[in-house]
């Protein structure tokens, strides 16, 4: 005698679906937060703020301020530095705030082209999502 377990309980309906992609999302959201706060920066966006902070405040990149790194590198962290001399925040705050910023933004966009492909749908998509984002906030603090 076979017992199917699965016969008693009904698939999860779309909007169950969708719910429960949100608050993984959210939750994973949290844990992102979380691991930024309690792990150490990294002393490369340290420095890297610390020359962006000397370039604004005057200082020539290369002579005034002592960097191996090509400039990009340095004026990637300008418009955190900026913010973050507008709104008061701390420089490292905003950076995390621009880095999460920049994921949702790529991860909507990907949502956005993977639902004009007709074979893709709704149900593939949560578990790509979800990995995607844990790929891109979990992992690379450390």
């Amino acid at each position: 005698m076979t017992i199917n377990i699965d016969a008693g309980t009904p698939a999860m309906s779309g909007a169950r679906r969708y719910v429960a992609g949100w608050l993984a999302l959210i939750g994973l959201f949290a844990v992102a937060i979380v691991l930024r706060h309690v792990l150490a920066a990294s002393t490369d966006v340290s420095w890297l703020l610390t020359a962006g902070e000397r370039v604004l405040g005057g200082g020539r990149l290369y002579t005034d301020v002592l960097e191996t790194n090509p400039p990009m590198s340095v004026l990637a962290y300008l418009p955190a530095i900026i913010l973050s001399r507008l709104t008061g925040m701390a420089a490292e705050v905003i950076v995390d705030a621009l880095v999460f910023l920049g994921i949702f933004a790529s991860l909507a966009c990907c949502a956005v082209l993977l639902r004009r492909h007709a074979s893709f749908t709704a149900a593939r998509g949560w578990p790509l999502m979800l990995l995607a984002f844990s790929l891109l906030a979990i992992l690379p603090p450390r």
